[in-house]
């Protein structure tokens, strides 16, 4: 390859991780190039970003650094630019020297993948954190987060390894590699999946690489996939995901493992509080999939009903001042209380003290959120998003389409019963008892992990 230089095509959301990962490999990118127009004309890390007409006489290989790979590479090539592609599993081979050696008597550590970035701390890695903290099966565990949750993690009998949010393939390819043999779970397809990457090349009989899939999303699924030759197995948390995944990867068989929690003592409890319904959402406080923006007009929904009501807010995100100001102008203090990002070990107190779980998110994967509130017994009503048809029926819960805020209202006005609260409510405390309970659940992990490592 000429020079140790690359042009990389794509400067979207994985732009950062590429960027790291070739610095750590010593190769040098020239330019991004990417057809978005917003973009071009612009820098990332001190590298301009261009046009693809300006590649005219491009004298370097071309990384497709999107998950757009075959959209793009059929563009390349038409107009000439082919053969100058180069695959990110090439530029591997060319600058990983391969160690067949093996590790014996030695048990493998099993790493999983948190590491997203604080504080956006949210379902995924609450669901690594309780898979490393129940994988009783496996001596050697620990759990890969970002830099400042540490803090959080204190009181947890796990190993904890931080890592910068940016720039840290170097610091946990070097954390793994101490630590051979290992099997890395990893869920987000960024600094963690390039890290074992480079070690499964280096080290091929001692790495092994389980991708978990969260959410039925083509691109984040296409993310995985781009890897698919260096994984041991595919794990989605839905059927549905599942399904769209089969579809995708080529060579894997996907499995399905639906998300599994904590389930608390099956307590008597009590609904409304003089006669108040009482409403909890708790999620991130973002357009971006989970649609935070239409509490505003769940708000407005419900104030035209004549329910007696109190919304508790549990997140933060980029619309909290928004909707704080909303409160305030409607004079609703009294009725929404904005509680902010409530600590982990702190949400059994918050689902205890409301008798409806609202979710409004465009997709999902299998809302770890839904499943705890549902353990409290709390009645969900929820978006049809990946993962619900699966747990929730008329039994014990209520779906509406995405984006229908008023039906959503229509629901809750007509659960505003606490005898049809406590009816719905026990059902749904059964359904994740007996579907999703965590310990189960681990042992299922632990055959899968044991059926790729022997």
């Amino acid at each position: 390859m000429k020079n140790n230089k690359v042009v990389c095509f794509g400067a979207g959301e994985m732009a950062e991780v590429y960027w790291d990962f070739l610095c750590y490999l010593g190769i040098e990118i020239v330019c991004w190039i990417d057809n978005d127009r917003s973009k071009q004309g612009k820098s990332i890390f001190d590298k301009p970003i261009k046009a693809i007409s300006e590649l005219i006489n491009c004298e370097y290989k071309i990384l497709i650094t999107s998950v757009y790979f075959e959209e793009i590479f059929h563009q390349l090539d038409s107009l000439g630019f082919g053969n100058k592609v180069i695959t990110l599993d090439e530029l591997i081979d060319e600058n990983v020297l391969v160690n067949n050696e093996r590790v014996l008597n030695k048990e493998y550590t099993l790493f999983f993948d948190a590491h997203d970035g604080y504080p956006n701390w949210a379902g995924t890695e609450i669901w690594a954190l309780n898979l490393c903290e129940r994988s009783i099966l496996f001596k050697n565990k620990c759990l890969i987060v970002t830099e400042g949750m540490e803090n959080e993690l204190r009181n947890k009998e796990i190993d904890i390894y931080e890592a910068p949010k940016r720039g840290g393939c170097a610091e946990i390819i070097e954390l793994l590699q101490r630590q051979l043999p290992i099997v890395v779970i990893q869920s987000f397809g960024k600094y963690v999946l390039f890290a074992a990457l480079y070690l499964k090349k280096k080290y091929p009989e001692m790495v092994k690489i389980i991708a978990v899939m969260h959410n039925d999303i083509d691109a984040n699924i296409k993310r995985q996939s781009m890897y698919e030759n260096y994984l041991d197995g595919v794990v989605g948390v839905s059927e549905n995901i599942k399904y769209r995944a089969s579809r995708i990867f080529k060579k894997c068989q996907i499995e399905t493992f639906t998300q599994a929690i904590v389930i608390p003592p099956n307590i008597e409890r009590k609904y409304t509080e003089n006669g108040i319904l009482r409403i909890g959402y708790a999620a991130r406080l973002v357009k971006k999939q989970k649609r935070a923006d239409l509490l505003i007009d769940f708000i407005s929904e419900m104030e035209k009903k004549n329910v007696p009501y109190l919304l508790k807010i549990a997140g933060e995100g980029e619309l909290y001042s928004e909707l704080e100001c909303f409160i305030q102008r409607q004079g609703l203090n009294n009725k929404i209380k904005m509680l902010g990002q409530i600590p982990i070990d702190l949400m059994g107190h918050f689902w205890e003290n409301v008798d409806i779980y609202i979710n409004l998110s465009e997709y999902e994967g299998c809302s770890l959120a839904m499943l705890e509130a549902m353990s409290y017994k709390c009645v969900p009503i929820v978006t049809n998003v990946s993962g619900v048809n699966e747990i929730i029926s008329e039994k014990n819960g209520v779906i509406c389409e995405v984006g229908d805020v008023k039906s959503i209202v229509e629901k809750v006005v007509q659960l505003a019963d606490p005898v049809k609260l406590k009816e719905f409510g026990e059902n749904a405390y059964s359904s994740v008892a007996e579907n999703c309970n965590i310990n189960q659940y681990a042992y299922k992990w632990a055959n899968y992990i044991n059926e790729r490592i022997y």
